[in-house]
């Protein structure tokens, strides 16, 4: 029995280019001997990958990188120039806002349409429908034609027509980016009862923490060919890293500097008193200065990674600098296992302006945790110098250092707070 629900082997993909539209005719005109006016682009290049049944994949990617082209190719709309597709299953994909929807058509015909061109009847769908509609939530829009529609209502029916088609795999590309707050809560909660149902998931997103708390794996498109793939945490600290060397070169562009390649510092100072970083992790940055440890000590300065809710610790990083620094800041990122940051701490933040010369520096800083959920979480250190805006990464330590919170009291929300005081009155009506 195949286990996989897609099956991607050496598939390439070249459009040619053409500068002006006439050249498109001239070329096809020239039958005797054969002239080419257009230029090859090779959107993908030899992209070979397996999604297992059941699985929640993602891709990332920036703008370019090939990644609609990739999900095009998988769904039939266009065809590989060489290479094979092999999908099992009922396919249900939103990619390019409004595919697969007639503008002149109301949102109720707009669902029937969908349902006739995945083979459902439209008894079928009439056995859906009241399910579409209470999650689309448009109201009376869906008996105006969709040209009418904008775009975070056209997301919200075209996301409650593809969920509700039975699919085995859904496939989904930025749509959500266009829908509101409370609209993107309800839809991953979706894809969560639907990967529970053993719905195949591929999802294509910019949202990077996204794609860390929803995917089992991801895979890095660029250039159109795989750069990375594999577990989604350390796919997207990959890109990320990769995101932030960019950023790092423009911001260094526009002060008139060029971006060096990084620079692996020895270490030329006896850094055996403190706890070294673990010998496997992605950082990134420009090199300037690296983080040479990070730790958490309790009341009694003893090294702990168990901490308790509303407990009080001290977060230290120490930090290296290879030349002199101005505006430099030092901090960490405190995540869930979900890649969702609980809170940083930075000097920057605390209105403490730091200059350095060349050498080492540890910095404390001294906390009362509020009351987190009892969880594992994540500490990212990272140096960098600028403001909290526009600064320019020397060193980005991806998730170095695991710890976990013990809470016995309240645990469903992410933070509990404490309520000063609790008042109760008629109201004043």
């Amino acid at each position: 029995m195949n286990e996989n629900a897609i099956s991607v082997r050496d598939v390439s993909k070249t459009f040619k280019i053409y500068k002006k539209p006439s050249d498109r005719l001239r070329e096809a005109m020239s039958f005797v001997r054969k002239k080419v006016y257009g230029e090859a682009f090779h959107a993908l290049s030899d992209i070979t990958f397996d999604v297992k049944k059941g699985e929640t994949f993602g891709i990332v990617g920036v703008n370019g990188a090939g990644k609609s082209t990739l999900l095009k190719i998988i769904t039939g709309i266009t065809s590989a120039t060489t290479g094979a597709v092999d999908v099992e299953g009922r396919v249900s994909a939103m990619l390019e806002l409004g595919a697969g929807f007639n503008m002149q058509y109301t949102g109720r015909q707009n669902i029937y349409l969908n349902g006739v061109m995945r083979g459902i009847s439209k008894d079928e769908m009439d056995e859906r429908m009241d399910d579409i509609l209470r999650f689309a939530d448009i109201g009376d829009f869906i008996d105006n034609p969709v040209r009418m529609y904008s775009s975070g209502m056209f997301a919200r029916l075209a996301f409650a027509v593809a969920i509700n088609v039975d699919p085995d795999i859904l496939i989904v590309d930025e749509a959500l980016a266009v829908g509101d707050a409370a609209f993107q809560a309800k839809c991953f909660s979706k894809f969560e009862e639907l990967s529970k149902k053993g719905v195949t998931i591929l999802f294509v997103s910019h949202d990077i923490g996204s794609v860390k708390r929803m995917c089992d794996r991801a895979m890095w498109l660029l250039d159109g060919e795989i750069r990375d793939i594999g577990d989604a945490a350390r796919v997207c600290n990959r890109f990320s890293g990769y995101m932030m060397e960019r950023r790092n070169a423009e911001l260094l562009a526009q002060r008139g500097e060029a971006a060096e390649d990084q620079k692996e510092e020895p270490e030329t100072h006896d850094l055996s008193k403190y706890p070294p970083l673990p010998a496997d992790f992605d950082r990134s940055g420009t090199g300037d200065a690296k983080v040479r440890s990070v730790f958490v000590t309790d009341t009694n300065k003893t090294i702990v990674n168990r901490l308790d809710a509303y407990g009080t610790y001290n977060f230290h990083v120490v930090a290296e600098f290879f030349k002199p620094t101005k505006d430099a800041i030092i901090g960490i990122t405190f995540e869930n296992v979900k890649a969702l940051a609980v809170f940083y701490l930075n000097n920057y933040k605390e209105g403490q302006s730091l200059s350095v010369e060349p050498g080492v520096y540890e910095m404390i800083f001294h906390v009362t945790l509020p009351g987190l959920q009892k969880n594992d979480y994540l500490i990212s250190p990272a140096v960098a110098v600028g403001d909290q805006m526009t600064n320019i990464k020397l060193d980005w330590c991806h998730n170095v250092l695991p710890v976990s919170v013990d809470n016995p009291g309240f645990n469903i929300s992410m933070i509990d707070i404490e309520v000063e005081s609790v008042e109760f009155a008629p109201a004043d009506v």
